[in-house]
């Protein structure tokens, strides 16, 4: 898609997966060519997906086809390796914390940010707004 100026994407519901292509009208017909080829001529095996759709699926079930994949394919150029995605967003993971880790992340910096953003407004050992402060 990048070739022919093109942007390919994805998005998903709550049952289904959609794919979309946005490019140049006079790019149209390659575009959809990608579109359906990779569609139609999906190289995940029914089976495959038949077994990760289970309830009873665990992580070791899938961990050869997800382990290990980013080498071959970003260095081997091995495209049918396994699942892989990439993105902007791949420059911005530095670690893998533990769920309570982020969750500690996460209100630790919103708290930040809330203070940086008030201060003038709320006391700062108190937090109350200025106007409760004058009334007490």
């Amino acid at each position: 898609m990048d070739a022919i100026g093109g942007e390919f994407n994805a998005f998903t519901g709550k049952e289904y997966t959609g794919y979309y292509v946005k490019c140049a009208a006079e790019s149209r017909d390659t575009a959809l060519d990608v579109l359906s080829d990779m569609l139609l001529n999906s190289k995940f095996e029914a089976e495959q997906i038949e077994r990760e759709k289970g309830a009873s699926l665990k992580i070791g079930d899938i961990h050869e086809q997800v382990a290990g994949v980013y080498p071959k394919v970003m260095i081997d150029g091995d495209m049918d390796a396994g699942a892989w995605s990439c993105g902007m967003v791949v420059g911005l993971i530095n670690d893998i914390p533990t769920v309570k880790e982020l969750i500690e992340r996460i209100m630790a910096d919103a708290e930040q940010i809330i203070r940086q953003r008030l201060t003038g407004f709320l006391d700062g050992a108190e937090l109350r707004p200025a106007a409760a402060r004058a009334m007490a």
